[in-house]
C-alpha cells in the first residue's frame, strides 16, 4: 500500500509540475527588470488584489496585512503574495502572478523579497499545480 502511495505522489508531481525550461527564453524583461518595485500593499491596492484573487479562482481575498505587491512599469499590480505570521514559520499563501506575466521571474523576485523581509525559513503553501514553480525558486516539497 505504501508503494502505491509513493507511485501516486510521483505521478501527481509529474503531471502537475510546470515545465519551466522555456521561461528564460522570453523576450520580455525578466525578474526585477520586469517590475518597477516590490512593496507592501497599501489601501489603494486592495481592489486590485481582490480582483486578482477572483481571476485566479481563489474567491474573495480579505487579508492585506503583510501582503507584498509587485508593480509593473505602468503602475499596475503584476503580482502579489500574502505572508501569514500566524504559524511557527512565516508562510506565503496565496501568491498570484498575472497570467500574461508568468514566466518572467516576477514570482521569483516576489519570493526573494518576502524572504528578505520575513526570513529565509518562510514556507510556501501550494494547491499542488505550483510545485514546479516552488522547486524552481529553491523550495523543497513537504507533506
Amino acid at each position: 500500500m505504501e508503494a502505491q502511495k509513493h507511485i501516486a505522489e510521483q505521478d501527481f508531481l509529474k503531471e502537475d509540475a510546470l515545465d519551466l525550461s522555456a521561461y528564460h527564453q522570453q523576450p520580455q524583461p525578466y525578474g526585477n527588470a520586469a517590475i518597477e518595485e516590490i512593496r507592501l500593499a497599501v489601501p489603494d491596492d486592495h481592489a486590485a488584489i481582490v480582483a486578482m484573487g477572483h481571476s485566479a479562482g481563489m474567491g474573495e481575498l480579505t487579508e492585506f496585512d503583510n501582503t507584498l505587491v509587485a508593480v509593473d512599469k505602468k503602475g499596475s499590480l503584476a503580482a502579489m503574495c500574502h505572508v501569514s505570521l500566524d504559524g511557527e514559520h512565516p508562510s506565503i499563501n496565496p501568491i498570484i502572478i498575472r497570467e500574461r506575466l508568468r514566466g518572467h521571474g516576477i514570482g521569483a523576485a516576489l519570493i526573494a523579497e518576502a524572504r528578505r523581509r520575513f526570513g529565509d525559513d518562510i514556507e510556501l503553501l501550494s494547491r499542488g499545480y505550483a510545485i514546479g514553480f516552488y522547486k524552481f525558486v529553491g523550495c523543497s516539497h513537504e507533506e
